[in-house]
């Protein structure tokens, strides 16, 4: 996959920056050809599933400071960035919430089949779909899913195809882990490019009122894409990490409302 990045000046704010941006047409044509020759449908879910669960136990034993440089720390999250060898950076933040395990993990589960907590999810996303595919359902705790991006400015709109599965280990932590692929019946659209998505959570108890959620990110957007999009990853995951607490305390089993509980 070819992608190239064009800047943004310190001073120069993010709307302008994208009326701004200068978008290589070549580059972009170029992508969405190399998506389509390499498109090729998985049919190996149980295959898929493993490798899925790999990368999020591959991370997990990834340890603080080792390669990493935090980026962000506001408001109770802290972001993490390394380099990686598919694009962008590899992004990873961890908050901890007053709520169960699994109160934490359904949030999640909810925001990914996009039934709720709009807050996980962003405000880029045009259209999303879940794939009706009997032999993922055949799979325990899998899904997949289909989305495109909102155009920004110059820069075009993005797809998606993403495979998803959650398991809980023995201890009664719980991983969430959602890797890129290529189904049947999404092939790449002519002259679209193919976002490629990679992420992972360890969602785990830290004592009966706290719940730790440890999460790992990386997108690859391929083609002529602005540089600073992907600088501005750690803000964008701070805000709606913050929303999504929020939003999840409130309901959560464990929420106290101080004001009534000071009256």
């Amino acid at each position: 996959r070819t992608t190239t990045f064009s800047s943004m000046s310190d001073d120069e704010s993010m709307e302008k920056a994208m009326e701004n941006a200068s978008i290589n047409e070549e580059e972009e044509n170029k992508a969405a050809s190399q998506d389509a020759a390499s498109y090729k449908p998985v049919d190996d879910y149980e295959k898929l599933m493993q490798e899925a669960l790999e990368y999020c136990a591959i991370l997990k034993t990834d340890t603080l400071p080792e390669g990493w440089k935090q980026v962000k720390d506001k408001k109770g999250v802290t972001v993490w960035a390394k380099p990686s060898d598919k694009g962008s950076a590899l992004f990873r933040y961890t908050q901890k919430l007053r709520c169960t395990v699994q109160e934490a993990a359904d949030a999640m589960d909810a925001s990914a089949r996009n039934e709720g907590y709009k807050e996980l999810r962003g405000d880029n996303i045009k259209e999303f779909k879940i794939i009706d595919d009997e032999n993922i359902k055949k799979h325990a705790g899998c899904m997949a899913t289909y989305s495109t991006s909102k155009s920004l400015g110059p820069v075009k709109s993005r797809e998606f195809t993403t495979f998803s599965v959650v398991r809980v280990n023995d201890d009664g932590s719980i991983d969430r882990s959602s890797i890129g692929f290529d189904h049947k019946d999404y092939p790449p659209k002519p002259k679209t490019i193919r976002g490629r998505l990679e992420a992972a959570q360890h969602i785990r108890k830290v004592d009966d009122t706290t719940t730790s959620v440890t999460s790992f990110f990386h997108m690859d957007l391929g083609g002529s894409f602005p540089g600073f999009i992907y600088k501005s990853f750690d803000g964008a995951m701070v805000k709606q990490s913050v929303k999504f607490r929020d939003v999840l305390e409130k309901n959560s089993s464990l929420y106290v409302d101080k004001k009534k509980k000071g009256k």
